[in-house]
């Protein structure tokens, strides 16, 4: 999986990676369209654990990530944090065995977050600009999220124009291994 350079490809997680498979994998009102996402999410976290691939993701992504939202009711979105989804949040993101390199956020960080608006126009959130920031401080080349309300505010855009794939994890397939690309059958139930 290395490059001509020899070099692992780096992959930044942003925290709806990890929404998302926490809601797969619990079957909390899941998005059958992430589906692919959050297998290659999986794939990718496997790749990290065999040192085949680097992935990051920021401390604060522990602050983000408390619950998941069961939006079963389209009126009312309603916060699930059992003791399962606890230990899956704490597994993924605190056990310093998922293949996760957790990053903090370093002055240098915050100030290339502050500096997406100023030197670039970059509308984000803070935490989105955290994010943002901790992957390109990183040198990561791509940062994997399924946030829409970040391309909305131009985030692809400005994302690539510093040099960070913007993308979800199944765009990224062509950078495992073949035995770790193939998509599982679903069985004909017909």
């Amino acid at each position: 999986m290395a490059d001509a350079k020899g070099n692992k490809p780096t992959l930044y997680f942003d925290t709806c990676c990890f929404l998302d498979m926490l809601q797969h994998t619990l079957k909390i009102s899941p998005k059958t369209d992430r589906e692919p996402h959050v297998f290659y999410c999986r794939k990718f976290l496997e790749a990290a654990r065999q040192e085949q691939v680097t992935v990051y993701t920021s401390t604060l992504t522990v602050a983000e990530c408390i619950c998941v939202k069961d939006e079963s009711d389209p009126g009312n979105h309603k916060r699930v944090m059992t003791d399962d989804v606890k230990r899956l949040i704490e597994g993924m993101l605190s056990s310093g065995r998922s293949g996760i390199m957790p990053v903090q956020p370093l002055p240098a960080i915050v100030k290339k977050a502050r500096d997406l608006e100023w030197a670039h126009g970059a509308r984000f959130s803070t935490m989105d600009s955290l994010h943002i920031a901790t992957a390109l401080h990183m040198k990561c080349d791509y940062f994997v999220t399924t946030d829409g309300t970040l391309d909305r505010k131009g985030g692809q855009t400005i994302v690539k124009a510093l040099g960070l794939g913007f993308c979800r994890a199944d765009s990224l397939a062509h950078l495992l291994t073949s035995d770790s690309r193939q998509l599982p059958i679903e069985p004909d139930l017909a």
